[in-house]
C-alpha cells in the first residue's frame, strides 16, 4: 500500500515523506497506517530499501497566520484549492537496511533515495525477510542504530519493533527477545532517574 512520497532528507538514513491525502488519491492512507514504528520500504531498480517511521510532523499554513481570516476554509476550496496542499503530515523515516535478492542486509544502502520515490507499507511476507539471516534465525542488526539516531524514542521504538516481532519468531527468540526488552526498560528507567538527577 502506497503512504507516502519522499521530499526531503536529513542525512543519508534519515528522510522525510509527505503522507498522501485526498487531493492525492480517492482513498488515502488511514492514521494507523503511518503511525509510530510502521516498516516501509521504498522500491529501487536493485533492491528494496527498508525504513521505520519514527516521527511525525503536522504542517500547516494557518500555523503563520494569527490575524484576522478573510475567507473560510470552504471559500479556499473554491478559490485557491492550492491552500489545502499546504496542509499535511510528515513522516520522517530511519532507513534500516534493505533486501537484496531475498538476502536481508542491516547497513545504509550505498544509493540515494530519489524525490518523490513511493513509500509502502512493508509487507508481512518482507518483514520477516527482513529479520532472517540466511539460516533462518533471527536478525535485528539495526539495534544500536535505533537507540543511536533515535534520540528519546529510541527505546520506545524498538519496544514496538519488539512486540511486532514476538508474533513471528520461535518460542526461544521469543525468550531472547522479552530478555532484549527488559533490557531496553532497564535503560528507559536509568534514563528518568538520570534526567532527574
Amino acid at each position: 500500500m502506497h503512504i507516502a512520497k519522499i521530499v526531503g532528507s536529513q542525512s543519508h538514513i534519515e528522510y522525510l515523506a509527505r503522507v498522501i491525502d485526498k487531493l492525492d488519491v480517492e482513498d488515502p492512507p488511514h492514521p494507523n497506517d503511518y503511525g509510530l514504528g510502521q516498516f516501509v520500504s521504498i522500491n529501487l531498480s536493485n533492491l528494496i530499501v527498508i525504513g521505520v517511521i519514527y516521527n511525525t510532523e503536522l504542517i500547516s499554513s494557518d500555523f503563520a497566520m494569527m490575524g484576522l481570516r478573510l475567507s473560510s476554509e470552504e471559500n479556499n476550496k473554491l478559490f485557491s484549492p492550492d491552500y489545502l496542499q499546504e496542509q499535511g503530515i510528515m513522516i520522517k523515516i530511519l532507513i534500516l537496511g534493505y533486501l537484496e535478492n531475498n538476502a536481508a542486509i542491516h547497513k545504509a544502502p550505498i544509493q540515494v533515495l530519489p524525490l518523490q520515490s513511493q513509500v509502502r507499507l512493508l509487507e508481512e511476507e518482507k518483514f520477516c525477510s527482513f529479520h532472517q539471516n540466511s539460516k533462518g534465525k533471527l536478525l535485528i542488526g539495526y539495534y544500536t542504530q535505533v537507540i543511536r539516531m533515535g534520540g528519546l524514542m529510541g527505546s520506545n521504538l524498538l519496544n514496538i519493533i519488539i512486540n511486532k516481532l514476538e508474533n513471528f519468531v520461535s518460542e526461544d527468540e521469543q525468550k531472547k527477545l522479552a530478555l532484549l526488552k527488559q533490557n531496553l526498560n532497564w535503560q528507559q528507567t536509568l534514563g528518568i532517574f538520570n534526567s532527574r538527577g
